[in-house]
Formats: C-alpha cells, sequence, structure tokens
C-alpha cells in the first residue's frame, strides 16, 4: 500500500494501491463468477429474475485456467501477516439511504468471516460519493441488469463509462434508484467489480432484512464466491426471500464449499 490509512473509510486523497499481479487478474478472468441470478416470485435478488448463463468452456480451457489460478495465488499470496485490503466506494442518491448502513453492515459481516477464517484479505470503504443523478452510472447498471445474461465479458463486452472508472476502487456499489436485478459485474481487464442494488420496495414486508443479504450476497461474488443450489444460503442461486426473511439471524449461512473456496482463494495471514 501507498499510505498508511487508519481502520475504516478514509479520504479519497490516501491512495491505496491493491498489489495484484497481471496473472492473478487473467486468472480471476478464468473463474466462474456468474451475475447473481433466481427464479420465481420472490427471488431473494429480485422478484422477476432471469437466469445468467456463462459460455461452456472446454476441459483444455478449464485445465488452464484451474492452473492459471493455482500459480497465481501462489505468487500473489501475502506474506505472513500481511492483509491485503480491497478497495470499495459506495455511490448512493442520498447520505441518508437506508441501504448505505445495510452497506457498512455488509462490509463488515465479511471482515468479520474473513478474520474468523484468517485469511489475508479485508473489504475496506474508503470513500462514499453522494449523486443525486448519476446517468452514466445508472445507464450501465440497467445495460448489464437488462442483459447480462446475453452480455459478453472482457473487451468484447460493454465497456464501463469513464465515472465508473475515475472512481478508482476495486469494488464500486451503487445503490440504484432503479428496480433492477442486483448484480456484481467483472470489470475487463481487471479484477474489479461493479456492483449495483436495486431500490428499495418500502410496500414489501422484511424488505430490510432481504436488502441486506442481498448486498452481502454481491460483496461474496467479488470475493470470488459462486451460486450453490441451497436456497436457504448466502450465495443461493435460485434464492428465496423467505428465507432471509424467516432466518432468525441477520445473515443467511455460508457453506463448508463456501469457505473452502474463500480460503482457496485468499490464502491465510
Amino acid at each position: 500500500m501507498s499510505c498508511a490509512a487508519p481502520t475504516g473509510r478514509s479520504s479519497r486523497s490516501c491512495d491505496i494501491s491493491f498489489g495484484t499481479s497481471r496473472l492473478l487478474k487473467n486468472a480471476l478472468q478464468c473463474l466462474p463468477l456468474p451475475l447473481a441470478e433466481g427464479r420465481g416470485e420472490g427471488g431473494l435478488l429480485d422478484s422477476s429474475l432471469k437466469a445468467g448463463r456463462l459460455p461452456i468452456m472446454t476441459n483444455a480451457a478449464r485445465a488452464i485456467c484451474t492452473l492459471l489460478v493455482a500459480v497465481s495465488l501462489l505468487a500473489a499470496a501475502p506474506a505472513a501477516g500481511q492483509v491485503l485490503e480491497r478497495e470499495v466506494v459506495i455511490v448512493t442518491p442520498d447520505a441518508g439511504d437506508e441501504r448505505v448502513t445495510q452497506t457498512h453492515d455488509a462490509v463488515a459481516f465479511w471482515n468479520e468471516t474473513l478474520s474468523d477464517l484468517d485469511l489475508g484479505v479485508r473489504l475496506r470503504e474508503t470513500d462514499l460519493v453522494v449523486a443525486s443523478e448519476n446517468r452514466a452510472l445508472e445507464n450501465y447498471a440497467r445495460l448489464i441488469s437488462q442483459r447480462g445474461g446475453r452480455l459478453p465479458r472482457g473487451a468484447a463486452g460493454p465497456q464501463p463509462p469513464r465515472e465508473l472508472i475515475d472512481l478508482g476502487a476495486d469494488v464500486v456499489v451503487l445503490l440504484s434508484r432503479q428496480p433492477l436485478m442486483p448484480f456484481a459485474w467483472p470489470l475487463p481487464g481487471s479484477t474489479n467489480y461493479f456492483v449495483a442494488i436495486r431500490a428499495v420496495e418500502p410496500r414489501r414486508p422484511g424488505d430490510d432484512k432481504v436488502l441486506r443479504n442481498v448486498i452481502a450476497h454481491e460483496l461474496g461474488h467479488t470475493l470470488g464466491l459462486t451460486h450453490n443450489r441451497a436456497t436457504a444460503t448466502l450465495m443461493c442461486g435460485p434464492c428465496s426471500s423467505a428465507a432471509a426473511e424467516d432466518n432468525p439471524l441477520e445473515w443467511l449461512p455460508l457453506t463448508a464449499d463456501d469457505r473452502a473456496r474463500l480460503r482457496a482463494l485468499h490464502g491465510a495471514q
């Protein structure tokens, strides 16, 4: 890191670089990090989600990707006791938006989880951008949300607007004004992500609890987690909003496979 900043959010003038090798960036492009998906009415991520689809990889391509991931993780693993921080910038139409607090809570959940697993990576909020109008980001979010399952990724896919790139974060979380399908979209040529969260549904019972799990779900994708078929878990796909509403705990649980994947991707401190 290029500066020593205090824990928590910091000034934008403090430039924190997340040192990731080109090899790791290329390897992460191979990992199946699908757009959040759901099926049927009342899905956790939206009531009318359409499942995303990834191109089918050949056995040879899959083997190459597996090798790239393994080698790059060894090369990029932090030294003992070192923690790499991924910058998170939140873009909101209103500083008082309840989703800001929900995002803070989701980041805290992941950092506690990563600490409990003794892993060498954390999410770190560096800025809260209040923008009453943000047409470029909203248009990009709508394009991905509506057509994400059919859009090519990487250089062939839709290019992010300059307004998004200029934020300079590893993860940009847009608290959208639109009732769109939430997603975590990998930006081309990097390990960075654009996350969009749908608008609040005030008439929907339990929407607060559902939304905070939606945000944690999407942040899980930015850490390398994929969907599983258990609808009552955090990384579900498809999901059920009832699972989040009825869960006595604040967060839906991770599976043993989720924890194993985090360990494989991020290693111990």
